[in-house]
């Protein structure tokens, strides 16, 4: 347990780690709290890792309050295997310049680099953007998508202000909507 106090460090760091193995720490508890210049004033971390350079469960929860970063995001995930996570479940709330004030974001990712189930909703609210837009897609294999459902509302200058629409892919070369 360290506390420091000085120019360009944490104020206030609480840490606790147990190491078991060959230069790994298989379970790995930090919980810190930065105040300072281009760091994050609250951020709370939670993470156990297992494995040979990789952590099979990973959560993390973090605030950041600071210029050009996002000040209220909450992420948790899951990774295993590979160097790729398997289940990611994360949700974002971002509050800045040029980005979504309300992100809610579920994604699963399971092999080859490809999603086979990617659940997104998003709400957009910015200049040249979708002030609300609701999207639910399904992605299988091949980097194309079979299963498409949409639902948009765009407002905004130069397109429409309400758009519905609904569609369902299902090919090799087809991608609709995206």
């Amino acid at each position: 347990v360290s506390q420091a106090d000085g120019d360009r460090k944490s104020r206030n760091a609480l840490s606790v780690s147990q190491a078991d193995g060959d230069r790994k720490s298989r379970n790995a508890l930090s919980v810190s709290q930065a105040d300072g210049g281009r760091k994050s004033r609250n951020a709370f971390s939670i993470s156990q890792a297992d494995g040979g350079r990789k952590s099979r469960n990973a959560l993390s929860v973090s605030q950041a309050d600071g210029h050009g970063k996002s000040r209220n995001a909450l992420s948790v995930s899951q990774a295993e295997g590979h160097g790729k996570s398997r289940n990611a479940h994360s949700v974002l709330q971002v509050d800045g310049d040029r980005k979504s004030r309300n992100a809610h974001s579920v994604s699963q990712v399971d092999g080859h680099g490809k999603l086979r189930n990617a659940y997104s909703v998003s709400q957009v609210d910015g200049h040249g953007k979708l002030r609300n837009a609701h999207s639910v897609s399904q992605v299988d294999g091949h980097g194309k998508l079979r299963n498409a459902h949409s639902v948009s509302q765009v407002d905004g200058d130069r397109k429409s202000r309400n758009a519905y629409s609904v569609s369902q892919a299902d090919g090799y070369e087809n991608s609709l909507l995206f």
